[in-house]
């Protein structure tokens, strides 16, 4: 879907809605156009409404996650994401995005690049990514804990194994945070617009 299309979808899923208030997967559609259209806060409610009729919704629970995100709203983004985890443990985009979040929050209050590392600890015993490798090279980078770790993760998300990927999108991210990391900066935007839900 294009943003071109949001206001028609948008009126699509409301009247889905008039038709069967309970139809939880047009509510989570509604919310995550909502949200990608720049109305967030609206996007929140309709999560909110879709958990409340379906509390073991993975795809509510994850976009209200991002809809704090996007809303500047980094502890209740990091909250929520914990959460996720906690209820949905098959789901490895909760600790994913909690990796991120932690490891490049602007909000110095959310931002721990320790518990990143940890987080990323475990994900890696997981099936590999690229996404994986960018955020091991943003987890080295906070934490500290590996000199020039973020650099070697980034290299390596771009031209080692993961390369094999070829995402043009994420590739440029990546080598966006390597030219900061090699010149000693952090990177403080866990995602860029286009990735959130």
């Amino acid at each position: 879907m294009t943003p071109a299309n949001y206001p028609e979808a948008i009126v699509h899923f409301q009247a889905a809605l008039k038709s069967d208030p309970r139809y939880v997967e047009a509510r989570v559609q509604l919310a995550g156009t909502l949200a990608r259209s720049g109305r967030p806060g609206e996007a929140l409610e309709q999560y909110a409404d879709a958990l409340r009729a379906d509390p073991t919704n993975g795809d509510a629970a994850f976009g209200r996650a991002m809809s704090f995100v996007r809303l500047r709203r980094y502890t209740d983004a990091r909250d929520a994401l914990a959460d996720g985890m906690k209820n949905h443990p098959d789901h490895a985009m909760f600790a994913h995005a909690l990796a991120r979040l932690l490891a490049a929050a602007p909000d110095d209050r959310v931002r721990d690049g320790r518990g990143a590392l940890k987080l990323i600890d475990q994900l890696v015993k997981g099936p590999q990514s690229l996404e994986l490798a960018e955020n091991d090279g943003d987890g080295a980078g906070r934490g500290g804990a590996v000199p020039g770790g973020a650099s070697r993760a980034a290299r390596c998300a771009l031209g080692g194994g993961h390369g094999q990927f070829k995402l043009p999108a994420a590739e440029q991210r990546i080598d966006r945070n390597l030219r900061l990391y090699e010149g000693g900066k952090p990177c403080r935007v866990p995602f860029a617009d286009d990735e959130l839900p």
